[in-house]
């Protein structure tokens, strides 16, 4: 995450905080994080890519992913690349979900993107467009 922005940080962070309250009642939750609180427990590689956040349970119940996008980075090449991995990882995953930390003013065109690169495999994968100020 050394090469990331100060607002790329703050939104995993925000990602991160909502993990833990949404999940603190749940057993056997295993949470891998590319940030420092995380150390080197980075989530693994998807398709080439490394996600913000990789959530499971062992055994596995479920399977999130969370992943931070900013103005800069939410509309190039490689986060639909990355985010369409990330679709394709999840529907062989169910349960699973798709998190999108952006900032607040960001999540209509998210939402609309996410609804662009969404194929009828993707269709069981729940995907939630969390806005932060």
């Amino acid at each position: 995450m050394s090469g990331e922005s100060a607002r790329h940080r703050f939104l995993v962070e925000r990602l991160l905080d909502t993990v833990e309250i949404r999940h603190q009642g749940v057993r056997s939750v295993v949470i891998f994080a590319d940030h420092h609180r995380f150390g080197s427990q980075l989530p693994p590689t998807i398709g080439d890519f490394t996600p913000d956040v990789l959530v499971t349970t062992v055994p596995a119940t479920f399977r999130l992913i969370g992943e931070a996008k900013t103005r800069d980075d939410i509309e190039t090449e490689r986060s639909q690349r990355q985010l369409t991995a990330f679709l394709d990882h999840l529907s062989l995953h169910p349960p699973s979900s798709l998190w999108l930390a952006v900032p607040f003013d960001l999540a209509p065109r998210a939402r609309v993107l996410i609804r662009s690169m969404r194929r009828v495999e993707h269709k069981d994968v729940n995907v939630e467009i969390l806005p932060f100020v």
